[in-house]
């Protein structure tokens, strides 16, 4: 993590000089490729943790190479070029968020957030040079940061799965009635809750699933390390599916969502 922090010694920059001396076949591809309308870096889409671990340490693996590249730039006093390769960074992020196959929120939105340290590293040792931060100004200015997509996009999927149950899977509505009343405590309780309508079952349904739901943004929008933030959203979708074993109506939603998804 070095490598984002606010002071490069002199032995850290020749570290970095060293590694990417050694990779910039790499960072000339990654440039290329970044500038491409569509990409999506021929990154493992398998299932399984493996894959998915596998994934994550490629990505950390390319951004740590590139900010490692910055660095060594900045030192150099080629700022814009340092600036550059930092705003490289954010394409590949936009790449990422607009990859359908990209099923994790915060890798693309932690990439963008790379970026914006490296920039921050550029500046901090930058002259003062009004030509080449008006430039930096327009590049940024360019397109909207792709965590704004996909926190409008993670509240659709939310409104989705909701208007599905309400729309197509009513008879998932009358399982959950029936399962949630043999939970009862006494035979009033159990009267009560076949008593509610489709509506007071949603409204069940989705706050837990809405209170989730916000839970991730926030952590989506915390500034920290990629790491962080994964092991946050892990904990956090642990959490609510395991309040899901002691009210079923906590994961209808992600199972509706998996059968759409697996049919």
């Amino acid at each position: 993590r070095a490598v984002y922090q606010y002071d490069a010694s002199a032995e850290h920059i020749a570290e970095y000089r060293k590694y990417t001396k050694d990779y910039q076949h790499v960072i000339q591809l990654v440039r290329a490729a970044s500038n491409i309308s569509q990409c999506n870096w021929a990154m493992p889409y398998e299932q399984g943790t493996e894959f998915r671990a596998k994934r994550r340490r490629l990505i950390r693996s390319l951004t740590f190479l590139i900010g490692a590249n910055v660095r060594v730039l900045a030192s150099d006093g080629d700022y814009k070029s340092a600036l550059s390769d930092s705003l490289m960074l954010r394409r590949v992020a936009r790449h990422l968020a607009e990859d359908p196959n990209e099923e994790f929120y915060s890798i693309p939105v932690v990439v963008e957030r790379v970026t914006l340290l490296c920039v921050s590293r550029v500046l901090d040792v930058m002259p003062p040079d009004e030509m080449v931060l008006k430039w930096l100004r327009e590049q940024l200015a360019d397109k909207p940061p792709v965590s704004e997509p996909f926190s409008a996009k993670i509240k659709q999927d939310f409104e989705w799965q909701i208007s599905l149950i309400r729309t197509k899977k009513r008879a998932r509505l009358s399982e959950l009635r029936q399962v949630l009343s043999e939970k009862a405590a006494n035979k009033e309780q159990r009267k009560k809750i076949l008593a509610f309508t489709d509506e007071e079952l949603i409204g069940l349904i989705s706050k837990p699933y809405a209170e989730f739901l916000d839970s991730v943004l926030m952590a989506l929008n915390r500034e920290r390390p990629y790491e962080e933030t994964y092991t946050e959203i892990e904990r956090l979708t642990q959490e609510y599916s395991s309040q899901g074993m002691n009210n079923p109506a906590i994961i209808l939603p992600l199972q509706v969502t998996a059968e759409m998804w697996w049919r």
